[in-house]
């Protein structure tokens, strides 16, 4: 049996978007195309393709849960922003207040160069800038 995944960003009549991923056995478009059918927003961008289960061991660190991650936010040079989700984020990379990322940090540093020049924001731009960053944490469900 074929194992695909299905990932469609969804954006609302107020330009919010939402994105679901479906696991299927076969093609996942006659499920996104239900969704449609029954739904407010449309899809505004769909990838679908054999899944992947890369190697890997979670390890144990400060902030080891998902539901505290790192908000990094970019730019373009017209000032759209792009925001980019690091869950479960190593203590390293912030500051000495723990809840602002160090733009010096070798590592963020690295990441910065990969997104620059590399990641689009929804309008299209190219990412010019590394805005900041910040610690957060998601809600009740992940205590």
């Amino acid at each position: 049996m074929a194992d695909t995944s299905r990932s469609t960003v969804w954006v609302d009549v107020n330009g919010r978007t939402r994105q679901t991923i479906l696991r299927g056995n076969a093609t996942l478009a006659g499920v996104q195309a239900a969704l449609a059918a029954i739904s407010y927003a449309v899809p505004q961008r769909v990838w679908e393709g054999p899944t992947s289960f890369p190697a890997g061991t979670a390890v144990p660190g400060t902030y080891q849960n998902v539901a505290d991650y790192a908000q990094l936010v970019y730019q373009d040079a017209g000032g759209d922003l792009v925001y980019i989700t690091l869950p479960a984020c190593a203590a390293a990379i912030f500051l000495a207040d723990g809840e602002t990322v160090d733009p010096a940090n070798a590592a963020i540093a690295a990441l910065n160069a990969a997104v620059i020049g590399t990641v689009l924001t929804a309008a299209g731009g190219v990412v010019t800038a590394y805005v900041g960053g910040f610690r957060r944490r998601s809600g009740r469900e992940y205590q």
